[in-house]
């Protein structure tokens, strides 16, 4: 099949991993596979990104010229990825024979003219076949959705466990309110030295949280290439208001690693039995289960860390999820 996966960003997170890491699973499944870039952001690293992984992308200078290449190109699948490509993505196939498929993603509740993108993606789903990627996202969505989670390479081995303070805990994502980077931060300024903290990502809250803690974390910015930080991670903390279904949770779990996170999203049906779910913005019982984790023995961190990977191989691995979606363009 020829797949075009439209998506409208310039920052990296786990819409724009899980669009790279579709288009490049599709392609090793021989389809014609490309990413296609709504606006084409100048400086965009997510284009840098889908250099290194061989990946085909195109960059649309304007809505007109985004239609022309779809009209060139006659797709049997676009794939949308986002409110103001999904939007798009429905509005070209009103008039080609094209399947369009749409995914939503977003936990998060809308703010300033993102609630008009979120109202015009929701209403006009009758237009499109729907991915949603929890359940709970689905039931506020008046179009019939398949659900369908988000998915992870598993690693050929867990990350190894330490033993030696200082533990290393990380914040991944972006530094933006929903993801609630102050109060990660906030952890961190109130913990023994037990443990480093770390923060990678960037986003409109970074400066602040530089110049507010950097006592108390160590700031990565923008990581392209995360395999060199993994190993360093012995334990996630998610600290969202909002969530989808965290792309990064479904990594570390399938490294192994340790995640505790507030209430959020899909987090609880995932992580239950195998990290620590923790009641909504209460950091108090956060820095509690922080502690408790690295009390354990290495008999039951391992029992943990075996629970995750078996977690993510069996429901959220690449080929079981990959397989499901393009099933779902066939039907």
């Amino acid at each position: 099949m020829k797949i075009r996966l439209l998506v409208d960003s310039k920052h990296i997170g786990g819409v724009e991993t899980h669009v790279i890491n579709l288009c490049d699973e599709l392609t090793r499944r021989n389809h014609d596979c490309s990413i296609i870039f709504v606006c084409d952001y100048p400086n965009n690293v997510l284009y840098t990104l889908c250099e290194k992984k061989n990946i085909r992308y195109h960059g649309c200078k304007s809505y007109r010229a985004l239609f022309r290449l779809l009209l060139k190109e006659q797709p049997d699948v676009i794939h949308a990825h986002g409110y103001k490509a999904n939007i798009l993505a429905r509005l070209f196939g009103i008039f080609n024979k094209a399947s369009i498929v749409t995914t939503f993603h977003a936990g998060e509740k809308p703010i300033g003219r993102l609630i008009l993108y979120n109202f015009l993606d929701r209403w006009t789903s009758f237009l499109s076949k729907n991915i949603c990627i929890n359940s709970e996202i689905a039931k506020h969505l008046p179009s019939k959705a398949k659900i369908i989670p988000n998915f992870v390479d598993v690693p050929e081995h867990p990350n190894p466990l330490r033993t030696t303070k200082p533990f290393q805990i990380y914040f991944i994502g972006r530094v933006s309110p929903e993801k609630g980077p102050i109060r990660f931060c906030q952890l961190a300024e109130q913990t023994s030295s037990d443990f480093e903290w770390h923060m990678v990502g960037a986003g409109p809250l970074l400066e602040q949280c530089r110049n507010k803690y950097q006592a108390h974390v160590q700031f990565h910015g923008n990581v392209l290439d995360m395999e060199g930080i993994w190993p360093k991670v012995d334990l996630l903390c998610i600290t969202s208001s909002y969530e989808g279904l965290p792309f990064v949770l479904l990594e570390a779990m399938s490294r192994g690693i340790p995640v505790v996170s507030f209430n959020v999203g899909a987090v609880k049906k995932v992580l239950s039995n195998t990290g620590f779910i923790i009641e909504c913005f209460n950091l108090k019982q956060m820095q509690e289960r922080i502690s408790s984790y690295f009390l354990k023995t290495m008999e039951e961190r391992q029992i943990m860390a075996k629970k995750a990977r078996g977690r993510i191989i069996k429901n959220f691995s690449t080929s079981i999820v990959v397989s499901k979606i393009e099933a779902f363009y066939k039907e």
